[in-house]
């Protein structure tokens, strides 16, 4: 046999056992002996956004001034502050406005109201019951509180009952003295001779 050939077979069968050793897939070895692994990460969960939960709060005063004047102070059995919404819920309330020198003007009495904390309006629950220091009483279905304007509107039978007069109407607009009232809607006055003819028929 011709040596040369020989050698040329040898040196082909040992690329051939060192190509499948190697490069065969599955039969390469790290050290230890056991297969070489691929490392692979899996993407931590995306955090979720925190979630705000209501505050509720037993027996609270809130008020609300401007340049240090008392606009209203609100007291009520239990507050409900959503911190999420900038808002939050009285219960069994009893308002006192004030006028523009920081004077009792109004008491109010209600189920509850709607507080806007970006505004400090009031947007009172249930049928309301007010009384201003003058003794004059109002009774509405439905009141608001107007902050930046500090107006009162309210709607639904609206009844103001004064020394001398009862007014009744649909909706109406006053201030928290109820001296400048604007009553629409149905509107009706009835005067002292009326009231004492109302008076005798019971």
């Amino acid at each position: 046999m011709n040596p040369c050939l020989s050698k040329y077979r040898i040196c082909c069968l040992i690329m051939a056992v060192f190509f499948f050793f190697f490069f065969v897939p599955g039969c390469g070895t790290r050290k230890g002996g056991s297969p070489q692994k691929i490392k692979t990460s899996t993407p931590s969960p995306t955090p979720s956004k925190e979630v705000s939960m209501p505050v509720f709060l037993k027996g609270t005063t809130l008020q609300s001034r401007d340049k240090g004047v008392k606009n209203w102070e609100l007291n009520a059995k239990e507050v409900v502050y959503d911190k999420g919404r900038d808002a939050a819920e009285a219960k069994e309330i009893e308002v006192k406005f004030f006028d523009q020198k920081g004077k009792d003007a109004l008491k109010v009495v209600a189920k509850g109201a709607d507080l806007d904390i970006k505004t400090n309006s009031l947007k009172f629950k249930g049928e309301v019951e007010a009384t201003s220091v003058q003794g004059e009483k109002l009774v509405v279905r439905k009141l608001r509180w107007d902050n930046k304007k500090k107006l009162l509107y309210g709607s639904g039978h609206v009844k103001i009952t004064r020394k001398n007069s009862i007014m009744t109407s649909d909706n109406m607009e006053a201030d928290p003295q109820l001296k400048k009232v604007i009553m629409t809607g149905n509107v009706k006055v009835i005067y002292p001779d009326e009231i004492k003819f109302l008076n005798n028929e019971h």
